[in-house]
C-alpha cells in the first residue's frame, strides 16, 4: 500500500474488513492482516502470520485497538445482551472464547 489513508496506532490500515454496531452504538471492527491488502489476502492465511486485529470506536471516532495477533480476523460480532463482542479467526478456523472475546465495558 503506497499511500495509506487510514492509520491505526501510528500503522496503515491496509485491509479492514468487517464491522458491526452493538446495541448501545459503538462501532466494532476488524483489519484481517497488517501485511496484505485485499487483493492479497491469501498471502496472509499462507503466511499464517495472526496480525489481524479487532477495534472499537471510541465516541470521538477515534479507533481503539482491543485484540491484536488475530490469525486472519474475518468477522465481529457483539453478543445479544452486548456484554462482549466476539472475533472469528478465519485463519484458525474458529471463534475462540477467552481473550478473543472481549468485554464491552471497561
Amino acid at each position: 500500500m503506497r499511500h495509506p489513508r487510514t492509520w491505526v496506532d501510528g500503522e496503515p490500515l491496509p485491509f479492514a474488513s468487517n464491522v458491526d454496531r452493538a446495541e448501545d452504538g459503538t462501532i466494532y471492527f476488524s483489519s484481517s492482516s497488517r501485511r496484505y491488502p485485499l487483493d492479497q489476502w491469501m498471502g496472509d492465511l499462507l503466511e499464517h502470520s495472526g496480525t489481524g486485529r479487532l477495534f472499537r470506536l471510541d465516541p470521538t471516532g477515534k479507533p481503539e485497538t482491543l485484540i491484536d495477533g488475530v490469525q486472519f480476523a474475518n468477522g465481529v460480532v457483539p453478543s445479544p445482551d452486548s456484554d462482549c463482542v466476539l472475533v472469528a479467526e478465519a485463519g484458525a478456523y474458529r471463534v475462540p472464547p477467552g481473550p478473543k472475546r472481549v468485554p464491552t465495558t471497561a
